[in-house]
């Protein structure tokens, strides 16, 4: 799926793929402004998150939003092309 999603400072992007049997992504950025980027190995955050059980609250509750983000705007998009679909709340 093509969106033009905005992320802002500090957000993390590839938190999916640190989660996925096959470290799949969902999708690519592309940078509209300087951007400094971090990376880290999934073993370094696996075994960081060992021992910091707020880095895996944090991380699960990032992949958390991400999905629901991303479940929200499938949602949408299969509205406009369909619109007698009938909307889906995603949360109460």
């Amino acid at each position: 799926m093509d969106s033009e999603e905005t992320f802002g400072d500090d957000e993390l992007l590839g938190i999916i793929g640190v989660f996925t049997k096959d470290r799949v992504r969902l999708d690519t950025a592309i940078a509209r402004t300087h951007t400094e980027v971090g990376v880290i190995c999934v073993d370094k955050v696996s075994e960081i998150m060992l021992h910091e059980p707020a880095l895996s609250r944090f991380l699960l509750q990032c992949l958390a939003e991400r999905l629901a983000r991303k479940a929200y705007l499938l949602s949408a998009s299969y509205r406009s092309q369909y619109p007698a679909a009938p909307a889906t709340p995603l949360m109460h």
